[in-house]
């Protein structure tokens, strides 16, 4: 992980996301560990700059224990 003074970015080679302080709390709040995520931007949205909407948005997806 890459900090910067308002963002934090997971940095793979030459691949980025930023602003993913929002929807890394909400999987830790909801047990989940592994999960894909499909984005065609280089940032998350932040929408309304807490992790509320992504858990909203993960539970009405649904979640599946795994063994």
């Amino acid at each position: 992980m890459v900090y910067t003074q308002l963002a934090a970015i997971l940095k793979y080679n030459d691949i980025r996301v930023s602003t993913v302080e929002h929807l890394m709390p909400a999987l830790y709040d909801l047990g989940i560990d592994n999960l894909y995520v499909d984005i065609n931007e280089e940032e998350l949205p932040i929408m309304n700059g807490s992790s509320i909407p992504f858990v909203n948005l993960l539970i009405s997806a649904g979640i599946v224990e795994q063994n």
